[in-house]
């Protein structure tokens, strides 16, 4: 049988650094995010109704990049959903649907879920969100205001449906794991994840890091100031940009984004953010409380209720 591991995010959970840093380290596995064909097959996976996804065709596109003497990876956050669904349609949401195909596709695959408390996780997505030029306030952001519609989902802080229904399609063969642990005991986490995927454990040394550091009046300041230029999340911006000499050209980029990837002082004032993302935290509570009762997950540890 082919080994194959679906890490799937969630999306800002350290993702970036364990497919950087950690995964192409290892002999034993293929790494199936190297091959150009994987767009292909995460684009079919990720946006085709069930009812119309054949896995045969979707893993067609997988043609010779699989390798049945070693462990198969996949690694994509879009496994977990598109980050800004309701950005780019309102009640785009279809976490399921890519379950479901997952599971068509690899009805023998093994799940790799890393959860993050979720007052940190809002504010890390909204941190996100304003980097690549978003221009709503965090309480329209996350369905607060008067509208009451959220641009993202709440529901995607509701961790134990979701991971019911990973359960449900890929039983016996989930590995949950925290992102608090891969903060504070990164050794551990690691061995754990190299466990589970059948390799030899390696100490690699990781390098962690956060590009973004702004407080809460940095990123409003920030905010603002996005309402001016044109950026991936603010087509409609006045000025293209500035022009910045890369390696490819000059090319016109959102100077909000460089001053993100640039700003020398980590953390800073509390406001309407830290209160909204309270606010999510303490709605999650309960259902964190269900979820640690189901799958023995030490969230209490970290106040996630």
């Amino acid at each position: 049988m082919t080994d194959i591991i679906i890490h799937m995010g969630l999306h800002k959970t350290a993702t970036t650094t364990l497919q950087q840093q950690f995964f192409p380290h290892f002999d034993q596995i293929n790494y199936i995010n190297k091959s150009p064909k994987i767009t292909r097959f995460v684009n079919a996976v990720s946006k085709q109704d069930p009812i119309y996804f054949n896995p045969s065709e979707a893993l067609g596109h997988l043609e010779g990049a699989i390798d049945e003497t070693r462990v198969n990876l996949l690694s994509r956050e879009s496994f977990s959903g598109p980050p800004y669904a309701g950005v780019i349609e309102q009640g785009l949401d279809h976490r399921h649907s890519i379950i479901k195909n997952l599971s068509a596709a690899f009805p023998d695959g093994k799940v790799v879920l890393v959860l993050r408390r979720q007052d940190s996780l809002a504010r890390s997505f909204y941190r996100q969100y304003i980097k690549f030029g978003g221009t709503e306030s965090v309480e329209r952001f996350f369905g607060f205001d008067d509208s009451g519609v959220a641009l993202f989902s709440r529901d995607r802080f509701m961790f134990t449906a979701y991971v019911d229904a990973l359960m449900d399609h890929f039983e016996g063969r989930v590995l949950l794991l925290l992102f608090e642990d891969f903060v504070a005991e990164p050794t551990e986490f690691f061995k754990t994840l190299a466990d589970f995927m059948g390799v030899k454990n390696k100490q690699i040394e990781i390098h962690q890091s956060n590009a973004t550091r702004f407080g809460d009046t940095g990123l409003e300041v920030c905010r603002r100031l996005n309402c001016l230029f044109r950026a991936q999340l603010n087509p409609g911006g006045i000025i293209p940009g500035v022009p910045v000499l890369g390696a490819n050209g000059i090319k016109m980029i959102n100077p909000m984004k460089w001053v993100h990837d640039h700003w020398p002082i980590k953390g800073g004032s509390k406001g309407a953010i830290t209160k909204t993302s309270q606010l999510i935290l303490d709605a999650a509570k309960q259902d964190n409380r269900q979820l640690e009762q189901k799958y023995k997950l030490d969230l209490e540890k970290h106040g996630y209720y």
